[in-house]
């Protein structure tokens, strides 16, 4: 019953020029799956999901935050984003001491 299985006519490299020529195959077929995906459109097409993925999950974050904490249009009237955008399109130029207090630094120079 522990008779041993004779396997050598299952063995590839029995016929040496078929293997080689099998091995080569399958690394040319490599080498050229491999140069076609290092392409920049490539790359980029492989980066964009995962890049909008982040992108979405960091709005919802943002979003969810919003809604949390309660914001709506009116509390955005204190954004400096917008205080600054409203500065720029109406050609104002505030002290560097108003723009400080805007962004939240400190104003020591007063």
């Amino acid at each position: 019953m522990d008779e041993a299985v004779d396997l050598s006519a299952l063995d590839p490299a029995r016929d040496t020029k078929r293997w080689d020529r099998m091995i080569a195959s399958v690394a040319a077929r490599a080498l050229a799956a491999r140069r076609r995906r290092m392409t920049v459109s490539h790359q980029l097409l492989l980066w964009a999901r995962p890049s909008l993925a982040v992108a979405a999950a960091a709005a919802l974050a943002v979003w969810a935050g919003a809604l949390v904490g309660g914001q709506d249009a009116a509390s955005h009237s204190a954004d400096p984003a917008i205080q600054l955008a409203q500065w720029a399109q109406e050609g104002e130029a505030p002290e560097p001491s108003k723009v400080l207090r805007v962004l939240g630094g400190t104003d020591e120079l007063e």
